[in-house]
């Protein structure tokens, strides 16, 4: 994480300030707008050095550069990401993506939970694949409680691990991941939950403040983290399978196939009866094109005076019977052999 520095000034300013921060992102939906996660580390970690009037030019500055219309990226690519940064050992983690991590983390299960309620309203909720996938889903919100708390623990716990200890840097990241008066996630982790989380995080923060960074020794084990790690993949790629299959469940059961009709009947045609009426068709339709009231142009003249000369024979038939002849039972290289006589032939 970067640092910022502070300076002197009001406790009550930066209170009121961050009250009006998480405010907005408790309740994004009046203001149509989710800020992410490292923007609002940002600005959390400058409430305490900016005056009312800055803070609120830089919080609109953030909102205006917001996109107007909202996107969200695949999920292959979000669980790519995140898998990536929250590798199996502790060494290789990296935390300075973290935020952004979560926030694709969120999107994953947002993106979860809206395939899963499109498939329950194309297929219904006494489906079995339906059911079936309910039933995963219980554990999933158990596995993305696990997930999420431990990336916010580790994220905290590495700021508290840096060799020069900042206070003002560690609770701007404590309100980033624990914004005040946060709502709950889902069954697992509710307000109270939360609530008690942020509580324990602080005396970190207080510990580390008091007695340094080896009271962290304890938290800072590497088996610690591989669980959390674990929990992470495991969301990942159950999350992933169940986005795919709720979005096979909620295609159409027609789509991109043909299937027959038994309501209507088709009367068998051979298909030398089929050819001579579309040669008949043909005929008519071209015979069609030039009669009318008014007077022929010469092209039209020309057009049927040399219809009339291959009356008996047109080389359109010529070519046709021609060909049907040299390519019956003819192997592969007698067929190139006779074609090349045919167009010695015409040469």
């Amino acid at each position: 994480m970067s640092h910022y520095s502070t300076t002197s000034s009001s406790h009550t300013d930066g209170m009121a300030m961050n009250w009006v921060l998480d405010h907005v992102l408790t309740h994004p939906d009046p203001y149509q707008t989710t800020l992410p996660l490292r923007t609002i580390y940002q600005l959390n970690c400058q409430t305490a050095s900016t005056t009312h009037s800055d803070f609120k030019q830089m919080l609109m500055e953030h909102l205006q550069n917001l996109p107007v219309q909202p996107c969200t990226l695949p999920p292959v690519f979000l669980t790519t990401f995140i898998k990536k940064c929250f590798p199996e050992y502790l060494e290789v983690v990296d935390f300075d993506q973290a935020l952004t991590a979560l926030d694709y983390l969120r999107d994953l299960e947002l993106r979860r939970k809206k395939e899963l309620e499109k498939a329950i309203r194309v297929r219904g909720q006494h489906d079995p694949k339906i059911v079936q996938m309910r039933s995963k889903s219980v554990r999933l919100d158990h596995l993305y409680a696990k997930a999420l708390v431990g990336i916010r623990r580790w994220t905290l716990v590495n700021e508290l691990s840096l060799p020069r200890f900042n206070k003002c840097n560690c609770v701007a990241l404590l309100n980033t991941l624990y914004p005040l008066e946060e709502e709950d996630i889902n069954v697992h982790l509710t307000a109270t939950v939360l609530s008690n989380q942020r509580k324990a995080l602080w005396k970190y923060i207080i510990g580390v403040e008091k007695n340094g960074v080896g009271i962290l020794d304890t938290v800072r084990d590497a088996n610690n983290w591989k669980n959390t790690s674990d929990f992470v993949h495991q969301y990942t790629k159950a999350a992933l399978d169940m986005i795919q299959k709720a979005e096979d469940l909620s295609r159409p059961t027609s789509y991109g196939s043909f299937q027959s009709d038994t309501s209507v009947e088709v009367e068998p045609t051979s298909p030398k009866k089929s050819n001579v009426r579309r040669h008949r068709d043909s005929n008519e339709s071209s015979e069609g094109e030039f009669e009318g009231t008014g007077r022929r142009s010469t092209l039209e003249k020309i057009v049927r005076g040399l219809a009339k000369l291959g009356g008996s024979g047109s080389s359109k038939k010529i070519y046709g019977s021609d060909w049907n002849a040299s390519t019956k039972g003819l192997s592969r290289s007698e067929w190139y052999r006779s074609n090349d006589d045919i167009q010695m032939r015409y040469d």
